[in-house]
C-alpha cells in the first residue's frame, strides 16, 4: 500500500534530478491521503506511456486517466505551471464533472434518494472534506482550496 513503482528505462541522471524527486513527493503524499480517505490499498507506478512520455498509472496498468493516478498527473502538471492560476478552476471543473455531477442527478425530487446514493455521497464527502491537493500548494492556497470545495460542493450535500 501507498507504493510507488517505477518502471525501468530512466536514466540515473532523471532518477537523481530534483524535478522527478518533487514528482515522487507529489505523487507519494497524494496516494497516502487517497489511501487513507477512501479506505483503499493502491500503488502507483510511473512508466512510459509512449511517445517518451513517463505518467504514474493505477498499480500496474496502462490506466494514467482515472482515481488517482489522473489526479497525481494533474497535480504534476498543475505543480510546473504553478504561475498560471487557471488550474485551480480546473481543479474545480474536473470535480464538479467526474464526480459531483453524478450526486446532482439525485437532487430532483423525481428521483428516489437510494442506498448507492447515500453511500456516493458519503465517499465523495470523506474524499473532499478538509481536503487540497499536497506537497505543491501554499499554505495559502491550501485553505483557497478546501474553502472552495466546501462552498462548492460541501454545503449542498445532505
Amino acid at each position: 500500500m501507498n507504493n510507488i513503482l517505477i518502471e525501468d528505462g530512466l536514466s540515473q541522471e532523471i532518477l537523481s534530478s530534483d524535478e522527478f524527486k518533487k514528482k515522487i513527493s507529489i505523487a507519494k503524499l497524494n496516494l497516502e491521503d487517497y489511501n487513507v480517505r477512501l479506505n483503499t490499498s493502491y500503488d502507483l507506478t510511473y512508466k512510459d506511456v509512449g511517445e517518451e512520455k513517463w505518467k504514474f498509472t493505477l498499480d500496474d496498468s496502462d490506466n494514467h486517466r482515472d482515481e488517482i493516478a489522473g489526479d497525481v498527473n494533474f497535480f504534476i502538471l498543475w505543480n510546473t505551471e504553478k504561475i498560471d492560476k487557471v488550474y485551480f478552476e480546473i481543479f474545480y471543473q474536473n470535480i464538479k464533472n467526474y464526480e459531483y455531477n453524478e450526486l446532482t442527478f439525485y437532487n430532483s425530487p423525481h428521483v428516489k434518494k437510494d442506498e448507492a446514493y447515500h453511500n456516493k455521497v458519503t465517499l465523495f464527502k470523506r474524499k473532499y472534506t478538509n481536503y487540497s491537493p499536497l506537497g505543491f500548494l501554499t499554505d495559502d492556497e491550501i485553505e483557497l482550496v478546501k474553502s472552495e470545495i466546501s462552498r462548492r460542493f460541501l454545503i449542498n450535500l445532505p
